[in-house]
């Protein structure tokens, strides 16, 4: 029933959907200014606070939602936020600090807002938190480049990461630009895969991790950013919901309840939206609409 994916490398006008509608934008490039990378500034523009000769040690686990220097928000189990000044913390695993990823704390309680962590560690980088929550991972950075082949962005950490953007969506009120901060939801691993290490991705969408939203700050909460979809063209309609789709980035087996695919035909241009996280060459569709 299933055919090979095929990967199509030709570049493409990707026609995508804003939040208020409109273009992929074709070229943004610049160098981006290093004081407007995020991450950059320093613990001093909020103020140390110094962890307590001596004191009750307390503990919590949560969220990274915030990153300003040493200052770090985190969302806790309860829901709560909580902000840490981690500058005189013993640090694990800071190489996966970032917003989204999860952290222990152990900390001091003190008057005023921020807490001076004692110890804090990362314990689940941001594809590893995506993956118990079931859902795409997202990173956030500043634009250094985006055009309808390739978004670079700055992360918080200062690491330059790639995107293939063939089939991204745009989802922002005004056009993005360089040096903006921008939220990208993607499909695959930024980081070093130890299981490709001899050079097999058989049945990878690209050897980049592929960008599946673009966000500006001020639309990450939007109504069509929470949306998961992928548009593309019917190339095969089998038994029992399978389906197969084709866009400028490859082939996908979508598997849907058989009521789904009711009424559509072989080159129907559908939007395949989907639960969860995208399964990449082969999807659980949610809800199929076919566009005129």
């Amino acid at each position: 029933m299933k055919k090979l994916v095929s990967i199509m490398t030709v570049g493409v006008l990707a026609c995508v959907i804003c939040a208020c509608g409109g273009n992929k934008a074709e070229n943004v490039e610049t160098e981006a200014a290093a004081t407007n990378a995020a991450g950059e500034t320093t613990a001093e523009t909020q103020g140390s606070v110094a962890l307590p000769e001596e004191y009750d040690s307390l503990d919590v686990s949560g969220i990274i939602t915030g990153i300003d220097g040493n200052i770090i928000t985190l969302k806790t189990e309860d829901g709560n936020e909580m902000t840490f000044d981690i500058s005189s913390a013993e640090q694990f695993d800071m190489e996966d600090l970032m917003t989204g990823a999860a952290a222990d704390v152990e900390y001091a309680e003190v008057d005023g807002s921020v807490y001076p962590a004692a110890v804090f560690a990362v314990t689940m980088n941001i594809e590893q938190q995506a993956d118990v929550e079931n859902r795409d991972p997202v990173i956030y950075g500043t634009v250094q480049t985006l055009d309808i082949n390739e978004v670079v962005l700055l992360d918080e950490t200062g690491v330059e990461r790639v995107f293939d953007n063939q089939m991204s969506r745009t989802i922002a009120f005004e056009d993005i630009k360089a040096g903006d901060r921008i939220a990208v939801a993607y499909y695959g691993t930024i980081y070093e895969d130890e299981s490709d290490s001899d050079g097999d991705n058989e049945g990878s969408i690209s050897t980049l991790p592929v960008s599946l939203k673009v966000m500006s700050m001020d639309a990450v909460n939007s109504e069509e950013a929470q949306a998961n979809y992928i548009t593309g063209i019917v190339a095969g309609i089998y038994s029992d919901g399978v389906i197969e789709v084709t866009n400028s980035m490859a082939t996908f087996i979508i598997q849907a309840d058989s009521s789904l695919t009711e009424g559509i035909e072989q080159e129907d241009h559908v939007k395949v939206y989907y639960d969860g996280a995208f399964g990449g060459v082969s999807t659980v569709a949610s809800k199929i609409e076919i566009e005129e």
